[in-house]
């Protein structure tokens, strides 16, 4: 993920400008706090303890100086009203538009062209892979989107997971390592057994009634779609049948 604070600890010049005179035309902030500078003034420090108190794992952390330069008044106005709240200026009486428009041109009356520098607090930092004991052995979740999930299960040898079925969540397998039995079918009366080794693939469908059982430490890559907590266990061997527990 990154992120990107504005100012690191002083106030943003433009900002202030809109702000201050978009208050004086009686613009209305549209949610608390929206006109308040201090909500972008945030340090390199302050940066990297919240992402790292938040969970955030390799976070980097860098300070850059930015100079934004506008060639005349209509532009640096025209740069303002384009942020966020152009609607609201949009919805104000023409009155009031025109002070805002003659306020904002009063504080950027400076000769051309017109520059405000301030600094960016520019950050970087990753999702540590979640790790979860399992009976009979453990999951790491490198990745879960909206869209897909990612996980490697490490089944320690002679463990089997619950005979399993999927109502929403597709699934399939990569053996990193191992030597596993496969057992598939679109009915718990009606599967098949097969051997899986490393480098051997395979799709559960939703619908498909599956299990491993390690025949020796195995390490399994699974790609899915996000339904994690899609599961009805038919069969478990440490009495989680009918539950969703880990």
């Amino acid at each position: 993920m990154g992120v990107a604070v504005w100012a690191d600890g002083f106030r943003l010049e433009p900002f202030d400008d809109y702000s201050e005179a978009a208050v004086a035309a009686g613009l209305e902030p549209p949610f608390p706090g929206a006109f308040e500078n201090a909500t972008f003034v945030m340090g390199a420090d302050e940066v990297r303890a919240l992402l790292e108190d938040a969970g955030f794992s390799a976070v980097e952390v860098a300070t850059v100086e930015l100079t934004v330069v506008w060639t005349d008044v209509e532009c640096a106005i025209a740069g303002i009203l384009g942020t966020p709240f152009g609607p609201f200026v949009q919805a104000l009486p023409s009155d009031r538009r025109g002070q805002l428009d003659a306020d904002l041109r009063r504080r950027f009356g400076a000769p051309s062209p017109i520059r405000r520098t301030t600094t960016a607090v520019i950050a970087r930092a990753a999702v540590p892979p979640r790790h979860l004991e399992k009976p009979w052995g453990h999951e790491i979740w490198y990745a879960l989107t909206d869209r897909y999930a990612g996980k490697i299960l490490h089944v320690n040898r002679g463990h089997r997971l619950s005979l399993q079925v999927h109502e929403r969540k597709d699934e399939s397998c990569y053996l990193l390592s191992g030597r596993l039995l496969l057992v598939q079918g679109r009915s718990s009366e009606a599967v098949t057994e097969r051997t899986i080794t490393a480098g051997g693939t395979w799709r559960n469908r939703p619908g498909d009634v599956h299990t491993i059982e390690a025949f020796e430490d195995c390490e399994v890559l699974e790609v899915s779609t996000p339904h994690l907590d899609d599961v009805v266990r038919l069969r478990d061997d440490y009495g989680r049948q009918d539950t969703t527990a880990p």
